[in-house]
């Protein structure tokens, strides 16, 4: 990890020279670099880590709405109308392997699902 300090308001962050008025909130260079170093310490991979969790979750949110439309608009049958793809029970449920792919997915029962959910035991 880099060292992380506060900007001085004489120096310019990225060229290290003095600036006659220089201003860190007009200066892009100062900004982009403010941004780096902030995103190294703890609060910042914090706050990344948030965002990707964020990110992550809004895919599966839109990947499920999806689904629910495509059912409710008759262009899916309903999982109940299928076997579970792993046990050959009554599937309840649609999994996604792939978020990014919302209209690939596999009918599944809810113990099947609920393993495939955990991601630690792949069927």
């Amino acid at each position: 990890m880099g060292i992380y300090r506060k900007p001085d308001k004489t120096f310019c962050i990225a060229f290290y020279k003095h600036i006659e008025g220089h201003s860190k909130r007009e200066c892009k260079d100062c900004k982009a670099a403010y941004a780096r170093a902030w995103r190294r310490t703890p609060k910042g991979i914090e706050n990344s880590k948030r965002i990707h969790e964020k990110n992550k979750t809004t895919k599966m949110v839109k990947a499920i709405t999806e689904i629910m439309k495509k059912v409710r608009s008759g262009e899916m049958v309903p999982a109940n109308f299928h076997e579970c793809t792993y046990c050959f029970e009554v599937a309840k449920a649609y999994h996604h392997d792939d978020y990014d792919k919302p209209l690939e997915v596999k009918p599944v029962c809810l113990s099947c699902n609920k393993i495939l959910g955990s991601g630690k035991n792949r069927i």
